[in-house]
């Protein structure tokens, strides 16, 4: 990865493959070789979490996990308070963090949200008001 000034260009022996607004690709890169050289930027789910995750609840009081992810199109930082409300019940932190480059906001939260009296896909459809992509990962107790 090479920066000139404000943009990044890809390279692939000698050949651009991706180029754009450093925000652009680092959000969401496109090619796969921009998406290996930024996966050591990214967080995956811990261990400790992704044991514990299952497909379907395994009991009542079962969290529902969701990664939401911020690839900086809106320049706006995510608001927390107005999300938690959106998705009602009870909504924990799991992981994450929330960058600013170039004035865009970029990022990834982990979320559990607990005793909503909405399903899965209302809650995914609703925490995508605030991010650009979001994805149910399951639940945990």
């Amino acid at each position: 990865i090479r920066d000139i000034c404000d943009r990044v260009v890809v390279l692939e022996h000698g050949r651009i493959v991706e180029q754009g607004p450093v925000w652009e690709v680092f959000g969401n890169p496109q090619h796969e070789v921009s998406k290996t050289l930024l996966a050591p930027l990214q967080h995956g789910l811990p261990q400790e979490l992704q044991n514990r995750l299952h497909s379907q609840p395994t009991a009542a009081d079962a969290a529902l996990v969701l990664s939401l992810r911020f690839t900086g199109v809106k320049h706006e930082e995510p608001d927390l308070a107005a999300l938690f409300g959106a998705l009602g019940g009870r909504v924990r932190l799991l992981q994450g963090g929330v960058e600013r480059i170039q004035g865009h906001a970029l990022g990834q939260l982990l979320l559990a949200v607990q005793g909503s009296p909405l399903g899965a896909e209302e809650l995914r459809q609703r925490a995508g008001h605030w991010a650009q992509q979001v994805e149910v990962l399951g639940y945990v107790v």
